[in-house]
Order: structure tokens, then C-alpha cells, then sequence
């Protein structure tokens, strides 16, 4: 049966049950009473084409819905979509799988992170880098709060830098306290791979506890906002500061000398810094 001439509605089931009889043929198992054969055991290179280009397929399928401004009506569709990509626990489908990531549902978004973040693969590190990054999620926080957390999960050195752009006074304080979170797994990372992170939350540790501290009267608005946001990623960018920085430091004055005297060295372990008088 030629893919093109099913129905988009109808694919899914028919996908998944090519995907059982994948399977089944790779276990040397019976599946759905079929049972393998020397044939199909030779056709393997063919049966893993015909897999990628399905999985394909339901990524595009997906990724159209994705666009369509009635999506919410059609969850029905994304989810028998995203049974057919479960069918076959790969990286390739994770990948598809995210193209689906935009549509604004809870249940939908928790399930594809979750599938996501189960495959644990590296392929998995630029297209979600591309999704943290692009200007039409910007204020979806609480999508790009699901891409930190995959991202901490797949724990690649390369995002640090992309997580570290999102350190800043702007950024909602909830992201900057799950970007915080995420960057703590990172402390066995090359230093020069830290570098960009500790520099960001040395920066906005001591912006914000400025703020936080400031008596002068143009400031009041300042003062406020600062309060909250540090109410709310304080903490966790200290303890990120801490795994970074391989120190017990605590205080942003603290932090920001051991910055200004260790940025430069070679080794931060070796770095000293004088205790304030």
C-alpha cells in the first residue's frame, strides 16, 4: 500500500501496526499473530527505509497540525499521531515527535517531553536548542520551561551556552530558576564550557541582589520586581554558582570578587581569592 494514498486520519493505525511487525522482526518474536521469517529477516535494510520514511511522514502530519488554528479541536488526530511514533522508541521519532510541541495542551506537551527525554539521545540536542531559541516561543514560557528540563535531562555540554542567553533581568524568573537548575548538572563540564554560565549568573546574582538592596527612591520599581525574581531563582543560582564554580561561596559580593580575581586562571580549582577584611 503506497503511504501517500492513505488518508492522514488513517495513518497512524496503519503505522502502527507496520511499526509492531518492525519490531516483532527485530525481537524474532511473534507480534499481532504474525510470526518472522528468513524473508523478512533479509529485508531488514528495507523494513528500517520504510521506517524512517513513516516516521517522517507522521512528523509532517504532526507538524501541520501543529499550525492549524483549530488544533485544540483535533487532539484526537495528535494523539493517535504520537501512538505511532510511540510504536517505535528512537531518536528519529522523538525528533518528530516535538514537532508537535507547540500545540498549546498540557497533556499533549507532557507526553511528548516525556517521550522525548525517555530517549535520551544526542540527536535530540539541536532541535531542541532550535526551539529554545526561536522567536515565536519567546512567550510561551511554559513550553520553553519543558525544553530546559529535556535539556538538563539529556545533559550535553553544548547546551550550556544556549541556557546561559537566558540568564539575564528580563527573562521570566520561573525560567531563570529551571535554566539555574539545569546548569547545576553541568559541574564535571570543561571549565571553558562553564565559563559563559557562571559569568551570566554572576552578573544577574549581583543585579538583582543590588536592586533587592537599593534604598534610593528612582530604584523603587526595581527594588520590587528584584524582590520577586529573587524570591524565586536565588536560591537555585547560587547552588548552580556553587556546582560550577567547584566553591562553597554564597553572597553576590562573594561571587563576583572570586569572578573579577578567577575568570582568567587556568585552573579555578587553584584559584585563591582573600578573604574580605
Amino acid at each position: 500500500m503506497v503511504m501517500s494514498r492513505i488518508p492522514p486520519s488513517r495513518r497512524p493505525l496503519v503505522l502502527t501496526v507496520a511499526f509492531a511487525l518492525f519490531l516483532g522482526a527485530a525481537l524474532d518474536a511473534p507480534v499481532l499473530g504474525f510470526a518472522p521469517t528468513p524473508a523478512a529477516a533479509a529485508d531488514g535494510d528495507v523494513d528500517e527505509v520504510a521506517k524512517r520514511r513513516a516516521i517522517k511522514g507522521l512528523g509532517k502530519d504532526l507538524k501541520k497540525l501543529a499550525r492549524d488554528p483549530r488544533v485544540l479541536k483535533k487532539l484526537d488526530e495528535v494523539a493517535k499521531i504520537l501512538d505511532g511514533l510511540a510504536a517505535v522508541p528512537c531518536p528519529e521519532a522523538a525528533v518528530a515527535a516535538l514537532h508537535g510541541a507547540p500545540i498549546p495542551d498540557e497533556k499533549t506537551r507532557q507526553r511528548i517531553f516525556t517521550f522525548v527525554e525517555e530517549n535520551h539521545d544526542k540527536t535530540l540536542l539541536k532541535p531542541l536548542v532550535a526551539m529554545l531559541q526561536a522567536k515565536e516561543h519567546r512567550r510561551d514560557t511554559e513550553l520553553r520551561l519543558l525544553v530546559v528540563h529535556a535539556l538538563s535531562v539529556l545533559s550535553d555540554p553544548k547546551s550550556i551556552e544556549p541556557l546561559s542567553e537566558l540568564i539575564t533581568f528580563d527573562t521570566d524568573e520561573k525560567l531563570v530558576a529551571e535554566v539555574c537548575n539545569a546548569l547545576s548538572v553541568f559541574g564535571a563540564a570543561k571549565q571553558e564550557q562553564r565559563r559563559p554560565a557562571v559569568k551570566a549568573m554572576v552578573d544577574l546574582y549581583e543585579t538583582t541582589y543590588t536592586y533587592l538592596k537599593s534604598i534610593r527612591p528612582e530604584h523603587r520599581i526595581l527594588t520590587k520586581i528584584a524582590t520577586t525574581r529573587w524570591r524565586v531563582y536565588g536560591r537555585q543560582m547560587r547552588t548552580a554558582l556553587q556546582a560550577l564554580t567547584a566553591t562553597q561561596l554564597s553572597k553576590p559580593h562573594e561571587f563576583r570578587k572570586w569572578w573579577n580575581t578567577c575568570k582568567k586562571a587556568k585552573d579555578w580549582t587553584k584559584c585563591r581569592v582573600k578573604p574580605r577584611r
